[in-house]
């Protein structure tokens, strides 16, 4: 009888146990995390925009364009939450991925939910250097997909992330859009040399006041903080900055650029190489005032640098794949995009 009870006992403890567990609201997968103002950092959309972060997660492009990923910051949790080829310049903020899709029926300038849902096309235009900021995407349109047929354009135009009020800002065709405090930063294609350098401007996000900064023939210009960082291709494509008002002119670094980006104090670039090395190129670091050069990696001809915290991602120009490398040179791996 005793042993009965005892059992009995044990049995009630369990159920009113479970019924409790049971009873509990679910915890979040995630604690509330910061909600990006921006969807990406001028450095990375220069740079293709491949990679994005947002609170603890990291939203990524795969190899070749193809599919976007989300992972958390410690590695885990990697999801495929969209299956597309070529793709380009991911932008996130608040529950929207934002990109371009060039390929496909319904290609054009798109968001999705950052679960994956509801795809949605915002308008048919084939799009360059998204920037999605205070509820508008300023982006370049190289033309618009309609009625199977493709129409070129070259014109920079904003439309409200609900794709509503499209509105064209210049008819000139503007490269390396970098949109700051309620300014666009480019460079403009009317005198370029080679198709993909220019002067350097400034307009309104209205499209009013557009301003010259500078007539050197300038390459992947990178705003960050009251200055503007740009390879100069009139100087044997040294990099050079230069205040957002067109003032203070300076070289920070006296060598062939191939590509940089700008995270903060330093500079991280790759250059061409010359004739001592065997045109052999490096990953470096370099301080924004042109000091403390550091050599990072020995790969040759990094491209595409986007930078997430303390990981710099670029790819190298003999593999398709991407790698990456601690701020500091330490950790270089493939960066374990598919």
């Amino acid at each position: 009888m005793k042993k009965y009870k005892y059992i009995t006992c044990i049995a009630l403890i369990l159920i009113i146990l479970i019924m409790k567990i049971g009873c509990s609201p679910s915890p979040p997968e995630f604690p509330d995390e910061p909600v990006n103002e921006r969807g990406n950092t001028t450095g990375n959309i220069t740079n293709g925009g491949h990679v994005a972060i947002q609170g603890g997660w990291i939203y990524y492009i795969g190899k070749g364009g193809q599919n976007i990923y989300k992972v958390r910051e410690d590695g885990t949790y990697k999801k495929r939450i969209h299956k597309a080829f070529r793709l380009s310049s991911i932008n996130v903020v608040g529950d929207w991925i934002y990109y371009n899709d060039a390929y496909g029926e319904d290609r054009g300038l798109i968001k999705i939910r950052t679960d994956g849902s509801e795809r949605t096309v915002l308008c048919k235009d084939r799009c360059r250097y998204i920037n999605v900021i205070d509820g508008w995407i300023y982006y370049l349109s190289y033309g618009t997909y309609a009625e199977g047929e493709y129409k070129y354009d070259g014109s920079t135009y904003k439309i409200r992330t609900d794709g509503t009020e499209k509105t064209l800002l210049n008819s000139n065709e503007d490269y390396f859009l970098n949109v700051v405090d309620n300014w666009i930063y480019c460079i403009s294609l009317e005198n370029s040399i080679n198709g993909s350098d220019g002067p350097l401007y400034k307009f309104q996000t209205d499209g009013s006041d557009k301003t010259l900064l500078t007539d050197d023939i300038c390459f992947c210009p990178i705003v960050d903080g009251d200055w503007i960082y740009y390879i100069n291709s009139s100087v044997g494509n040294n990099l050079y900055k230069i205040r957002t008002d067109g003032s203070e002119r300076t070289k920070v670094i006296a060598e062939w650029v191939y590509a940089f980006n700008v995270s903060g104090d330093w500079i991280y670039y790759s250059d061409k190489g010359d004739e001592s090395n065997d045109y052999k190129s490096n990953l470096y670091k370099i301080r924004t005032d042109g000091t403390e050069k550091t050599v990072l990696s020995n790969d040759k001809d990094c491209s595409d640098i986007n930078i997430l915290g303390d990981w710099i991602y670029y790819q190298i120009s003999y593999d398709t794949e991407f790698h990456k490398i601690r701020t500091d040179g330490t950790e270089r791996q493939e960066a374990d995009i598919p």
